[in-house]
């Protein structure tokens, strides 16, 4: 039996809205959104509330992981991109280091696993969704690669809800776990 944990979209906010997938022979048996916690900072917003600010829950995470030790962990590899300021790319860098700081601590293994190289894998043309504006500062191209990761996931778990208790539209970070879990998986 081959159990397998995928760990997503950690670029986005910072990793703050990331997911985790539990995977057991090709089949997904825990979603997880990344665990954070909300501290209040010093610095008043302009209507004059202090601000606040997500950051990963490393305690939380590690029960998670640990929950799983004799999984596969597949990490998805992701660096700053065109039009990421200095503070976010700082605060994702953070939220990598916890990550990893977690796994290495608890003496876990990992494998990166580039975006590139797990959506050639598992995207197929019919799931593509174009964008109608590509964003040129970004360079994100003329894929949607939202729209088309969330039809890749239902094209191959169509049973499994990526929607969240409490929420109306599917998690992106639970959803790309899912397919960063199947990629690893079929590297195997």
């Amino acid at each position: 039996s081959s159990t397998s944990r995928g760990l997503g979209d950690v670029y986005k906010r910072q990793g703050l809205d990331g997911g985790i997938c539990i995977m057991i022979n090709g089949t997904i048996i825990n979603m997880i959104m990344m665990p954070v916690y909300e501290e209040t900072t010093k610095t008043k917003t302009k209507t004059g509330k202090f601000k606040k600010q997500r950051h990963i829950d490393c305690h939380a995470l590690a029960d998670i992981l640990f929950a799983h030790k004799d999984a596969k962990i597949y990490m998805e590899k992701v660096n700053p991109f065109a039009g990421m300021g200095s503070a976010s790319s700082t605060r994702m860098a953070i939220s990598i280091g916890r990550i990893e700081g977690i796994m290495i601590g608890m003496g876990f293994e990992w494998t990166y696993i580039t975006p590139g190289s797990w959506q050639k894998d598992i995207w197929h043309e019919k799931d593509r969704v174009m964008r109608k504006n590509p964003d040129k500062k970004t360079k994100q191209g003329n894929t949607d690669t939202k729209k088309t990761s969330l039809n890749a996931a239902l094209r191959l778990f169509p049973t499994v809800n990526f929607v969240p208790k409490g929420k109306k539209v599917p998690h992106d970070g639970l959803f790309d776990s899912a397919l960063i879990a199947e990629h690893g998986r079929r590297q195997e």
